[in-house]
């Protein structure tokens, strides 16, 4: 890793306007991205209220707490009063559409006097143009003393093969406890770990390729509680960790039950929430699943039919007994959600007979769409997606 890396973006020739808010990023609350480059009118109520300017900081933190993303970046720019407490809420969580954006925002928290930027920072989320399946390397790695960033997503915004084409920049922190990336886990991000000893979430997001041949260190990332990702990267976080939440990205059928339940079994703690995509056989496969985690408490299934035509049918309203009835082997079962869009009238299965099988079931969400909460005599029912309310 490159410990002069920051020390050069620092001093860099990165164009960075006078007002530091010209960069392109998406704070928390819109998730929309800010058109590169923009200027933003100052509102006129920091214009022309003297009174508001003179009112000191603890009262600007009152006030911006409830501003939206413009009023912030209004106050900021016009108020010197308000800039501070206004940047501590932009920073906050911020969203990155670009390999460039992210280089010009870290000059931005490296800039001097405005320590409070790197401070404020708890989330970000960077688009990068790579090519899945490929590493990471140690000059890619920018190790950021950020304290109070904890959430880095590193995510791709289109396909590219050539690796001329593609650049990436990974900012971590020494409290970094999740990392989602679509990087596979290469000797950069490797290392980059190993500095990072807080972490207890890891998504990789790869295609599924074989990663680089590369040991992670047992005594590495002792407090990793949840990983997701394909097999041939699980089995480089799972073993020897107190690994409770399992996300596998590989479509599971029958056949492949013995290689994940050998996997699974390698993690120092017991198995809480797993995370399968099935195909046809998707009872069959959670009959034996039960049989290995009795004590799963939090169950979600992807029925894929683009991978299996077949597995509409178990997404079909004729197959509601059959999935309560296979639900009913968890018996420490509290929440559990199935997704799949092969049947539109997958919707129609409700968990109200399942109560009567499952008598820790709490929580049913079926596609993204309607959740069923348990209340003391009844089921309560969200519609997550009214736009498919008539499905009911």
């Amino acid at each position: 890793m490159n410990q002069d890396r920051s020390a050069q973006i620092a001093s860099s020739t990165l164009p960075l306007q006078s007002t530091e808010y010209d960069l392109a990023i998406s704070v928390s609350g819109g998730g929309e991205h800010l058109p590169q480059m923009p200027s933003f009118p100052s509102a006129p109520y920091f214009q022309h209220l003297s009174v508001a300017r003179d009112f000191p900081p603890e009262i600007w933190g009152i006030i911006l707490r409830c501003a939206d993303r413009s009023t912030l970046l209004a106050a900021a720019s016009t108020n010197r009063r308000a800039q501070r407490e206004a940047e501590r809420l932009l920073y906050r969580d911020v969203n990155l559409p670009s390999h460039n954006h992210a280089l010009a925002f870290l000059q931005s928290l490296l800039t001097p006097n405005y320590r409070h930027r790197k401070y404020a920072l708890h989330r970000l989320a960077i688009k990068h143009s790579f090519c899945y399946g490929c590493p990471l390397d140690s000059d890619d790695v920018i190790f950021l003393d950020a304290p109070n960033l904890i959430d880095v997503n590193v995510h791709q915004t289109r396909w590219s093969c050539a690796k001329a084409a593609w650049s990436t920049t990974l900012i971590i922190s020494p409290n970094l406890r999740r990392l989602s990336t679509g990087l596979l886990p290469g000797v950069g991000l490797i290392e980059a770990m190993s500095r990072c000893p807080h972490i207890e979430e890891v998504v990789v997001r790869d295609d599924g390729g074989s990663p680089p041949l590369c040991l992670l260190d047992t005594m590495l990332l002792p407090l990793l509680r949840s990983a997701e990702g394909h097999l041939s990267v699980l089995e480089y976080f799972i073993p020897g960790r107190p690994v409770r939440e399992v996300g596998i990205r590989d479509y599971v059928h029958l056949e492949r039950l013995e290689a994940i339940f050998s996997l699974l079994a390698k993690s120092t703690a017991q198995l809480e929430c797993l995370t399968l995509t099935l195909g046809w056989d998707a009872l069959q496969v959670l009959s034996r699943v039960a049989k290995h985690f009795s004590s799963l408490r939090i169950l979600n299934v992807i029925l894929n039919a683009t991978l299996d035509p077949r597995a509409w049918w178990d997404l079909s309203p004729a197959r509601i007994t059959d999935w309560s009835l296979t639900l009913c082997e968890f018996p420490c079962i509290e929440k559990f959600t199935l997704q799949g869009s092969a049947h539109n009238r997958s919707c129609s299965t409700t968990p109200k007979s399942w109560a009567r099988h499952c008598p820790l079931l709490q929580t049913v969400i079926i596609r993204d769409r309607y959740k069923w909460c348990r209340t003391k005599d009844s089921w309560k029912l969200t519609v997550l997606d009214p736009m498919h309310i008539t499905c009911w």
